[in-house]
């Protein structure tokens, strides 16, 4: 009474990404930056726009997706499709 089962399909689109240690290494380049610039009061919104389009690529995350996402993503569909992972 009262068991639950759970399938491993049903979790696996829940699944969280972790990303290589080239990938980590780049966030935390531009985590770093951002902190950096912050003390300082300056503008990081570049450098965090950057990391938004870094974890997109990351799950590999369709235009359209990303648009549902941030309704004001401010890539073109063609720039954003350009970006290498």
């Amino acid at each position: 009474m009262g068991d639950l089962i759970i399938s491993v399909q049903a979790l696996e689109p829940l699944l969280v990404y972790y990303p290589t240690d080239k990938e980590q290494e780049q966030i935390e380049e531009l985590v770093d930056k951002i902190l950096s610039l912050k003390q300082h009061h300056q503008d990081t919104t570049a450098l965090e726009r950057e990391i938004d389009v870094l974890v997109f690529k990351l799950y590999e995350l369709s235009y359209d997706e990303v648009k549902v996402i941030d309704a004001d993503f401010w890539l073109t569909e063609e720039e954003y499709e350009a970006i290498e992972e």
